[in-house]
């Protein structure tokens, strides 16, 4: 168990306790996200729900001093001597909650620069959620992870291209081939579909990217790496509740969890990573028969 140094034990204690209730998460606009690079360490404000904020866990100072000697200082530029932003959210009325980066915000106090690089990201919370459930009736669910499962990224997926040829050039990402079918085809037969990453691009952007696929989902969960607080936790609850049936696929097998009971159905796919498209179709087929 770490020891807090009495100085930041107080300052981050003592914030972590007024601040969240003074300020509420806002969408920060695009010039904000794309243009702001570096800001005051004091602007920034500890996740009251991370581990970091918490007297019995704290810190890892060996982390932190590892941070310390990375960063240096050049006073040519003000800037620490590191390439590894803080990923922040904008609060309101004033300043930004820091979502990942905890232990390199404490060692920009510690040599005291005047500014350190981060990144403003725009994540998914309870209201957006609860927003999306309120605008279905659908009583299926079918869950992907978009980094892992949907998304060629470094998987060696084969790509598919976009429909659209409008804003495709703004899109880097691509949707491994069939995931367009499959998606539309969950869609079409009743369930909600909810995409989940632990990146922290926008809900926005996102969903640009699914229209150029001729894509919709219900919703899109960002940042799932996160602490949950209290309320997020409730909202998964009821998230989960919503559905009789709920089915998460993976890139090798999917499960089907009747909600309420200890009911579940396992498939496994054996046409590998080509054949995934018809793997998932295959199971869907046999839910909905």
């Amino acid at each position: 168990m770490s020891k807090w140094p009495e100085d930041y034990e107080k300052y981050v204690l003592e914030d972590v306790k007024v601040f969240p209730i003074k300020n509420k998460p806002v969408k920060a606009g695009i010039i904000e996200r794309l243009f702001v690079s570096e800001l005051p360490p004091k602007q920034l404000h500890c996740n009251p729900a991370d581990e970091f904020s918490i007297p019995e866990v704290g810190p890892n100072f060996e982390i932190v001093s590892d941070y310390t000697s990375k960063m240096g200082y050049n006073s040519s530029v003000g800037l620490p001597l590191i390439n590894e932003p803080i990923i922040i959210e904008k609060m309101q009325p004033e300043d930004f909650m820091i979502v990942n980066g905890h232990h390199r915000w404490l060692a920009s106090m510690r040599i005291g620069v005047p500014k350190i690089q981060v990144n403003i990201v725009n994540l998914t919370h309870s209201e957006d959620i609860l927003r999306a459930l309120s605008k279905t009736n659908n009583t299926l669910s079918v869950a992907f992870d978009l980094d892992e499962v949907l998304l060629v990224g470094e998987n060696g997926f084969t790509p598919e291209e976009p429909k659209k040829f409008f804003g495709r050039r703004q899109i880097k990402e691509r949707l491994r081939k069939g995931a367009a079918e499959v998606l539309n085809a969950f869609r079409e037969n009743g369930f909600d579909v909810w995409v989940y990453t632990s990146g922290y691009l926008s809900e926005k952007y996102l969903n640009a990217m699914f229209k150029l696929y001729g894509v919709e989902v219900t919703g899109i969960i960002n940042g799932t790496g996160r602490k949950m607080d209290a309320s997020a936790k409730e909202t998964k609850e009821r998230l989960e509740g919503k559905y009789t049936g709920r089915l998460h696929v993976d890139n090798e097998s999917a499960m089907f969890v009747k909600t309420g009971s200890m009911d579940f159905d396992s498939f496994e796919f054996t046409k590998g990573a080509d054949g995934w498209e018809q793997d998932v179709l295959d199971v869907l087929n046999k839910i909905k028969g």
